[in-house]
């Protein structure tokens, strides 16, 4: 793809002339009058050309035209974090303009990208995080045949992955002291690891209290489209029933739940509540989505299978079950505590090694007649079994004799002396 530069007479610049795709010729100025200025110009649009493969159109697309394929595939894919796309894609405005041609955002650009990022002291996660919008962006112009290659886009490693958990003993001190409309939510989070969202959104038409049974429907409700079941205990059957009751009571007209302070609708958001309850517990700054690694640690301590306890937390994938798996301080302790037990249980002094075991008659019997049946087989010669038994069993009781009449000899003259 080679680009050649010429002189117009109507002009004062160098212009520049290439073929694209479809066989036709584009004509560019260089905007400048220096041969020098304008050979380095052709270059860098030849680099261009081998990204985009000549495609007439890749030049014209911008960043924002990238990030609008990521957000039309979010929504024909019907998933849920299209805001969070949309959040990520303004530091990338922030840094490289929406209307910038993504034929000039490569390697080099990506990179100076993440150094200006890690420098203002954000985590490689969510640097990680932006890239994959800007890759998703251009994997997908290159499947409408948009563009024609993408840039080697890293990704950092990643050391931020949160471990936050909640002990027995922190989830009770929380409960006492959180705010009345968010206790049924920290109740129902802490026994099943749901999501905070799944959570505010239920309605009452999912809740079976005659049978004790709640049922997650599929689709757009779960993070992962599948439906859900979940066996409601005592504690949690008694919470429910004590709920509906009072939406009888008041003649409360809201499908949802889990209701606002004011008990009028559903909540929407308990940020503010949270922090507080945190706060009045004096467990220190937590995560509400803590409790989802907390249910997944606690049913597997509990000996519940690796398998039903992904099907009640929801779990898709294993590698992020596995993860949220984690081994608290307490599971370091017993670890402890069980090795003590066991050094303890060690013998304290070298054990008596045993004589090692001289070989008895019979082996040197064995041996010898082993050797003359090897001799009988080299002359063509068998044997019955039982007749070589026998000669054992004689040659043994014969040395047996011998040695007995030895030391009854020497018995008897000792007598004497």
């Amino acid at each position: 793809m080679d680009v050649k530069i010429y002189k117009r007479k109507d002009s004062p610049y160098w212009w520049m002339w290439y073929y694209v795709s479809d066989g036709s010729i584009k004509r560019k100025s260089t905007k400048t009058k220096n041969k020098r200025n304008a050979l380095k110009i052709a270059k860098a649009k030849e680099a261009e050309l081998v990204r985009s493969k000549g495609l007439p159109d890749a030049e014209t697309v911008t960043l924002k035209d990238l990030v609008q394929e990521v957000l039309n595939d979010y929504r024909m894919n019907r998933k849920k974090s299209g805001d969070k796309v949309v959040q990520r894609s303004k530091n990338l405005y922030d840094y490289f303009g929406e209307e910038k041609k993504i034929i000039q955002i490569h390697e080099n650009e990506i990179d100076k990208y993440i150094n200006k990022r890690m420098d203002s002291g954000i985590r490689p996660s969510t640097i990680n995080r932006e890239l994959a919008v800007l890759k998703r962006g251009f994997n997908l112009l290159i499947q409408k045949k948009k563009f024609g290659d993408t840039p080697h886009i890293r990704t950092l490693q990643e050391n931020n992955i949160r471990t936050d958990f909640f002990e027995h003993w922190e989830y009770l001190k929380l409960l006492e002291v959180a705010s009345p409309h968010i206790k049924p939510v920290i109740k129902l989070a802490y026994k099943t690891g749901w999501r905070s969202e799944e959570i505010i959104d239920m309605t009452w038409d999912m809740i079976d209290l005659d049978n004790g049974i709640i049922t997650l429907p599929p689709g757009d409700y779960t993070k992962n489209e599948e439906g859900r079941v979940f066996f409601l205990d005592e504690d949690l059957l008694r919470m429910f029933r004590n709920m509906w009751s009072e939406k009888m009571s008041k003649k409360i007209e809201s499908p949802y739940v889990f209701l606002n302070r004011w008990g009028r609708d559903k909540i929407k958001s308990f940020k503010e509540a949270w922090k507080k309850s945190c706060e009045r517990s004096k467990i220190g700054k937590r995560h509400f989505h803590g409790f989802r690694r907390t249910a997944v640690r606690n049913m597997i301590r509990a000996g519940v299978p690796e398998k039903v306890s992904m099907t009640i937390s929801g779990h898709k994938t294993r590698s992020v079950f596995d993860r949220y798996n984690i081994t608290s301080i307490k599971d370091l302790q017993n670890a402890t505590k069980q090795m003590e037990q066991y050094l303890n249980g060690q013998s304290e002094e070298k054990p008596i090694e045993q004589p090692k075991e001289e070989p008895r008659d019979w082996q040197w019997h064995v041996i010898t007649v082993q050797g003359e049946i090897e001799e009988e087989q080299e002359e063509g010669k068998r044997r019955p079994l039982s007749e070589i038994m026998d000669e054992i069993t004689k040659e043994y009781e014969k040395q047996q004799a011998e040695e007995d009449a030895a030391k009854n000899g020497a018995t008897k003259s000792n007598k004497k002396d």
